[in-house]
């Protein structure tokens, strides 16, 4: 199973140790990581990162939306991609 990881960015502490929790964890579990990949706190750098992450046919998303408002495009990408998406600490607003 491919997991697609998309961070607005992880230059505080708490991202930093979330990506090695989840590396770890990942291998564990068998996961094969597609990031995390930072979207250094620009929106529509993160949408392209997600529809590449969706043309690639990841088989889940885990993001941390830049922007809640700009974010429901791309969920909705993977939504009729029939990917499911997990949003972390700030989710969709439209």
């Amino acid at each position: 199973m491919v997991v697609g990881v998309s961070l607005a960015g992880y230059s505080t502490d708490f991202w930093a140790a979330y990506v090695k929790y989840e590396a770890t964890y990942a291998k564990q579990l068998g996961l094969t990581l597609n990031g995390p990949i930072s979207a250094n706190g620009d929106a529509a750098t993160q949408a392209s990162q997600i529809q590449t992450m969706i043309n690639q046919h990841v088989n889940a998303l885990l993001v941390n939306p830049v922007d809640s408002a700009a974010i429901s495009t791309s969920d909705a990408l993977a939504a009729k991609a029939h990917i499911p998406v997990v949003m972390m600490d700030v989710g969709p607003t439209s």
